[in-house]
């Protein structure tokens, strides 16, 4: 992971578990990583913020200061996820809103806001699942992790900016810019 050494890399999900061995790996490695989660994560060589993926004025927030401190930003982990056990005849609409706003519209806003500050060879990375693959009993993550496959590689508004025309794979589906 030499490669990202000086990089700044946001890493969402970060307070624990899969999110904070990434941005604890990223750091060991010499990255600059910022690491975000609805509670501020808390941990040593690493920028901890606050950030509620799936509030779009979070997301701005975050975004101009990372402008104002950094400049631009090298990478994104879209990490943030949560699960919801309920089955298709079990599941309420709350339960699937709740849901997709965290596993789906988070990586979306991230994307749409971070992007602008990231130049050639920044790489967007949206941490999916098998459940994507399969017809997995949890509908509302099932789902949720369904359509974060079509956030990758090249969204829309960014197809003329877009360095390369990799596919993305499952778990973790990602695009170098």
């Amino acid at each position: 992971m030499a490669r990202v050494h000086g990089k700044v890399v946001v890493v969402t999900g970060a307070a624990r578990g899969q999110g904070a061995a990434e941005a604890a790996a990223l750091a060991r490695e010499g990255a600059h990583v910022i690491a975000t989660d609805v509670t501020e994560p808390e941990q040593d060589g690493v920028i901890c913020r606050r950030l509620d993926v799936t509030d779009a004025s979070s997301w701005a927030g975050l975004a101009t200061w990372i402008r104002e401190t950094h400049g631009h930003v090298d990478g994104l982990v879209n990490n943030a996820g949560i699960t919801w056990r309920a089955r298709l005849d079990e599941v309420t609409e709350a339960d699937l809103a709740r849901v997709h706003a965290v596993n789906l519209t988070g990586p979306l806003l991230g994307i749409q806001r971070l992007s602008p500050l990231m130049g050639p060879g920044a790489s967007i990375v949206n941490v999916g699942s098998a459940a994507a693959l399969t017809a997995h009993y949890p509908i509302a993550y099932t789902t949720s992790k369904w359509a974060l496959r079509g956030c990758l590689p090249e969204p829309p508004w960014n197809s003329a900016r877009a360095a390369s025309g990799s596919t993305p794979s499952t778990p973790a589906s990602s695009r170098p810019r």
